[in-house]
């Protein structure tokens, strides 16, 4: 930048500020080093001030030098740093209301802020608002990051960012959006040379998970086979347990339990060597989960684990998260008869969560239902199953929105409802693209399966 091209905010303009609102002139400020025309110069932009002259300036106006140079009050700068800081170690801690406050007050001044001071709070502001299920306002900020240009590629803020927006973007059900981002990112790590990184591994694993919530098992099995690869040599054991955490929902999803189980200790083991609290908090809900659909069912076993999930995502995973862990801490209770905890669960989770479409939702509704349906509140318990019908018409990907009115479906033939049953099961087949044909209604055993 020339002198001439010196912008009216600059040094110049802030001399000039400086000196009126102190009532000096010209001469005032002047020295022998610095003659009264020289500032002259200086204040009109036609001149840039050696960093000797600003720092006698500055004693003269009794500011700092870095205040002259970038508009920047050491003191405000020390204060947003601190603000900063303090919103990583009350995010680390759970407090993600706190957390969100500190930031928003760094962030009430950007333009005073250091580069990279504005990136961490922004970035921050991100996260806490990603946890406490805010998510709308979330993934803007996540993508004006990516967009500006203000992360470089490769770095690990640009990589946590760009794995947030996946996450974020498929837990909203964008999944395309999802993938894209997701798999755009992975290529200009690849371009990098970073693709052995735990970041590029990270990432593979966040798209596969997005495939997978989408419904295209193939593709995040293949993936997720891909990042495998890499894996086994190069990355650390909390990267490999994040790949086989995640092959294992997806093998759930394919119906192989045993290897879903294999898979899930195996991730436990690894992600246990680390200090990544939210992970191993979401593969003890994983693995918890497990436990309820093996043959025979273990209840007991699964109440232990996802009470410790629910424990550690109570502090660090966000409210979907917190509600997922929830919904099957519900149904260990339920399957252990203890009906009043399975309710309790339930209305809590609803308070978690609110009215939602997402899948958990109407996920909720059923247990309460059937927590009702259980201690003889049959009024309570159909008024809880339309609710969950309702709220089953808004979900997607097809995985989902089937195995909610499944459940749906299994409760009112327990009821001995079975025109319900039957509606309920045909909404099920047509969420997953199954029509009725005319002259061969599509109908349910009557048998609990």
């Amino acid at each position: 930048m020339t002198a001439q091209q010196q912008p009216e905010s600059g040094v110049g303009a802030r001399v000039r500020k400086l000196r009126l609102e102190s009532g000096l002139s010209q001469q005032d400020i002047s020295s022998e080093e610095i003659s009264p025309s020289y500032v002259s110069l200086i204040e009109a932009g036609k001149r840039l001030p050696s960093k000797a002259v600003v720092e006698l300036l500055a004693a003269r106006l009794g500011c700092e030098p870095e205040y002259l140079l970038t508009g920047r009050d050491r003191s405000q700068v020390d204060s947003a740093r601190l603000q900063v800081t303090s919103g990583e170690v009350l995010l680390a801690r759970g407090d993600a209301e706190s957390a969100l406050a500190s930031f928003s007050v760094a962030l009430e001044f950007p333009r005073l802020l250091p580069s990279d001071l504005t990136r961490r709070a922004r970035l921050g502001q991100a996260r806490a608002l990603e946890r406490l299920g805010r998510l709308e306002a979330a993934i803007p900020n996540l993508q004006g990051l990516l967009d500006e240009g203000d992360l470089v590629p490769g770095t690990v803020p640009w990589a946590e960012a760009v794995v947030a927006l996946v996450r974020c973007l498929r837990t909203v059900g964008d999944y395309t959006a999802s993938i894209e981002i997701g798999e755009r990112a992975l290529r200009e790590i690849r371009a990098l040379g970073l693709d052995t990184s735990d970041d590029y591994i990270l990432l593979g694993v966040a798209v596969a998970g997005a495939h997978w919530a989408r419904g295209d098992l193939a593709t995040a099995q293949y993936q997720l086979h891909r990042m495998l690869e890499i894996a086994a040599t190069h990355a650390s054991p909390a990267a490999r347990g994040s790949v086989y955490w995640n092959a294992s929902l997806v093998a759930r999803s394919r119906g192989s339990l045993n290897q879903a189980v294999a898979f899930a200790e195996r991730a436990l083991a690894l992600i246990s060597e680390g200090d990544n609290e939210r992970h191993l908090g979401l593969v003890k809900r994983v693995y918890g989960s497990l436990l309820l659909e093996t043959d025979p069912p273990q209840p007991r076993a699964a109440r232990t684990f996802l009470t410790e999930a629910m424990e550690t995502l109570r502090a660090t995973g966000n409210l979907f998260e917190q509600a997922g862990c929830e919904v099957r801490l519900g149904r260990a209770e339920l399957a252990l008869g203890n009906y009043a905890a399975a309710r309790e669960h339930a209305q809590s989770c609803i308070g978690r969560i609110g009215h939602t479409s997402h899948p958990h939702h109407a996920e909720v509704l059923v247990l309460l239902a059937e927590a009702q349906m259980a201690t003889g509140e049959q009024e309570d318990a159909e008024a809880s199953l339309h609710a969950a019908a309702e709220a089953a018409h808004g979900i997607s990907p097809v995985r989902d929105a089937a195995g909610i009115w499944r459940q749906i479906g299994d409760v009112w033939l327990r009821a001995g409802r079975e025109g319900e049953a039957v509606r309920a099961y045909q909404a099920g087949l047509g969420a997953a693209g199954v029509r009725e044909q005319h002259g061969a209604p599509v109908r349910p055993p009557l048998e609990q399966p």
